[in-house]
């Protein structure tokens, strides 16, 4: 069942393009919303939709990423398989993943706007995974991409 996740994961991202959505309003950028593709229901046929969600404004102690690229790994399959690690359906998925910080919340030092990172999405409390065009991550759960490294290989590395 693995292999016919992985595939179905692979075969579905790779025809999906996310386009970022034009502000409502450039003063309140909460009412920002972008593309996240949405998983519908448990199992490898991957039941989805490509939903508008609001963009989030990190909290004290928080980093909101423009995602670049985003990784797959066995959690990722296992989520959507065995429906394990689900608080409720819609969900979403991609816990590693790589782009550009776009905002940082207060107390927020080791990284800025404009920086390259990779990070660890999903956790911590904050359901916000990479599958979409923003990921909003605690701090620690980001460090700067070395810039030897794409965004597709960084990806992989958290």
């Amino acid at each position: 069942m693995q292999q016919q996740v992985v595939r179905a994961l692979r075969s579905n991202l790779r025809n999906i393009t996310l386009r970022p959505s034009l502000p409502k309003t450039t003063r309140n950028m909460s009412s920002t919303t972008f593309s996240r593709f949405s998983l519908t229901a448990p199992g490898p046929t991957l039941e989805h939709e490509i939903v508008q969600v609001p963009k989030p404004n990190p909290n004290e102690g928080q980093v909101l990423i423009r995602n670049k690229a985003v990784a797959i790994n066995p959690a990722d399959f296992k989520r959507i398989a065995y429906n394990i690690m689900v608080d409720q359906w819609p969900t979403s998925s991609g816990f590693e993943t790589s782009g550009i910080v776009d905002a940082v919340g207060a107390g927020v030092q080791h990284v800025k706007q404009g920086d390259e990172v990779m990070a660890v999405g999903g956790m911590a409390g904050i359901p916000s995974f990479g599958f979409q065009e923003y990921t909003l991550v605690p701090a620690g759960f980001a460090t700067l991409k070395p810039k030897s490294l794409s965004h597709e290989e960084a990806a992989s590395l958290p």
